[in-house]
């Protein structure tokens, strides 16, 4: 299942970088709109949507334009500051 691959990168980034540690996931949503295959090059992107008692993170993964996996991410972590932004490549 490669949209397991990619659901656990995007774990990892949401985990390890943003918002980061002492993040406790309350649900995700994700919907798989176009076919992604072996040898694809994928970008993901997930930023910060919401800041309140439960942080909304958006995610999307796409192969050049096409959009491949696409969610969100319910979390709670009490170290998020707004405005935090994460520039790192994986």
């Amino acid at each position: 299942c490669v949209g397991c691959v990619w659901l656990g990168l995007v774990s990892g980034v949401i985990g390890t970088k943003l918002p980061g540690d002492g993040t406790v996931v309350v649900s995700k949503k994700l919907r798989f709109p176009n076919a992604c295959y072996a040898g694809d090059l994928v970008k993901i992107e997930v930023e910060i949507q919401t800041i309140r008692k439960i942080v909304r993170c958006g995610f999307w993964c796409s192969v050049g334009d096409k959009v491949v996996m696409e969610g969100t991410a319910d979390v709670i972590n009490k170290n998020v500051i707004k405005n935090q932004t994460c520039n790192n490549t994986i």
